[in-house]
């Protein structure tokens, strides 16, 4: 089983590693689930700031990639906080980003419903 290990967010890095993410975006209108895991795990101190909508991690002081949940289960990446009262974690799962990686129009109606590929990847975490 893979270890969390101490990490320490750098303003500068990130905020270079962010005109990074805007120029990938930029330059890439849809792309594979491996072509942003290659991207985020040179750009790693981009990763805690996807938990800055959890109120309950206020420190970010833990990370791994690949990290096995239990069984057959691994999430992407996960960050945590050892300081806070109670250990909290944000699990992080990346798939792909294709025109109809999270809706998907079904024929006959004039809802979009959510593909298979976006339940594919939420209910992995929940699992």
């Amino acid at each position: 089983m893979k270890e969390l290990q101490k990490i320490e967010l750098l303003v500068t890095k990130v905020n270079k590693q962010f005109q990074a993410f805007k120029s990938f975006l930029d330059n890439n209108s849809s792309f594979g689930e491996q072509e942003i895991l290659a991207f985020f795990k040179k750009h790693e101190q981009l990763i805690p700031t996807m938990a800055l909508d959890v109120p309950q991690l206020v420190h970010y002081d833990y990370m791994a990639r690949e990290y096995d949940l239990f069984g057959d289960f691994t999430c992407d990446f996960i960050i945590g906080s050892r300081k806070s009262r109670q250990p909290i974690y944000c699990m992080i799962e990346f798939e792909d980003a294709q025109p109809n990686s999270i809706f998907r129009k079904k024929q006959g109606k004039h809802t979009s419903e959510w593909s298979p590929r976006f339940e594919q990847g939420f209910f992995q975490l929940v699992d």
